[in-house]
């Protein structure tokens, strides 16, 4: 029987009250291979339950490093289907732990034994090419049919050999594009300035709203600090990865004003970039490309392992030379 964690919260709790999942879920989703790790992180699904759904119960049982997470509520025609915590794009994996197999059968003993009347479970972020998919389309015998659904699928860089390893994996033409983007920026005396550590979350997401509101996005209403709930969804998680040291984020300034930004968050071994944006005026510089330039070579310095662009966007595939392809799997009791 699995054990239980405190299995019930709401969208509406404040930022860190939530008991259910904390450090010691984290540091299993750290080693659990070949997910997107930061986007199963507390910094991303605790946010992103509170605020992109409406009232939704929280399940989570852990058996030694296995966990599970799902939150229940309406989906399609089900009332309380089992669904992940970020359903919204399905990025999170709602089975973590180092050993696979040991997350399956916690899994199937929770359905078997505290939810028999469970008729549709969903599950995101279940890498394609991995032992977790493997065992979940084997398993069940004949209790539940399995169908898979596309994803949304990850870019991602390595980052061997730090920020020249990164270049070296670019083509010509990219790195003398970014080149004369950097000889340009100086020029104009643009200055970049990199935030770590755990600064004033509101502070920083102030300076991070400013530069947006001038951008092309905020211009054309696609930006997704417009949405009440996105934004609040990433108000949480910026406190959140402040507090745990895990954001970093890189400004372009010129004539003392910030005009552009890149962020995101080092987590596991892997950086997820989040968000770029610059004010429209200055696009010619290029200020977000620089930004996530600056950025890049940060996480050369220190060591990390792999740069996670997020969901594939054409403009990205310049910057990547791999994917991560995540697939959701629909459960339907038989």
């Amino acid at each position: 029987m699995p054990s239980s964690v405190k299995a019930a919260t709401s969208a509406g709790e404040a930022a860190g009250s939530d008991p259910v999942l904390g450090s010691e879920y984290d540091a299993a989703v750290a080693v659990t291979p070949a997910i997107a790790r930061f986007c199963t992180s507390t910094d991303w699904v605790l946010p992103a339950h509170r605020h992109l759904f409406g009232p939704r119960a929280l399940h989570v049982r852990r058996r030694g490093d296995a966990w599970l997470a799902f939150a229940e509520g309406p989906l399609m025609q089900f009332v309380g289907a089992l669904q992940p915590m970020d359903a919204l794009w399905c990025f999170s994996c709602p089975l973590v732990g180092p050993d696979p197999r040991a997350s399956v059968d916690l899994l199937e003993d929770f359905l078997e034994d505290e939810r028999p009347d469970a008729r549709l479970l969903l599950l995101g972020g279940i890498p394609w090419d991995s032992d977790l998919h493997l065992y979940l389309r084997r398993g069940y015998g004949g209790r539940w049919q399995v169908h898979a659904l596309p994803g949304t699928d990850c870019l991602q860089a390595s980052l061997e050999g730090g920020a020249e390893g990164f270049l070296s994996r670019r083509s010509g033409k990219f790195r003398a594009g970014l080149r004369r983007s950097e000889r340009a920026a100086q020029a104009a005396g643009v200055e970049f300035e990199l935030v770590s550590g755990h600064p004033d979350a509101a502070t920083l997401f102030a300076r991070l709203l400013t530069v947006e509101q001038e951008s092309w996005k905020w211009q054309a209403g696609e930006s997704i600090f417009q949405a009440e709930s996105t934004r609040a969804f990433y108000e949480e998680l910026i406190a959140r990865a402040c507090a745990a040291g895990r954001l970093r984020v890189a400004f372009a300034r010129r004539d003392g004003a910030d005009i552009g930004f890149a962020f995101g968050a080092n987590f596991g071994g892997v950086f997820r970039g989040l968000q770029m944006s610059y004010h429209r005026d200055h696009a010619a510089l290029a200020p977000g490309n620089l930004c996530q330039w600056a950025l890049i070579c940060q996480c050369g310095c220190e060591g990390v392992e792999l740069y996670d662009l997020g969901m594939d966007i054409d403009y990205k595939a310049r910057w990547a030379e791999r994917r991560l392809r995540l697939i959701t799997l629909l459960m339907v009791k038989a």
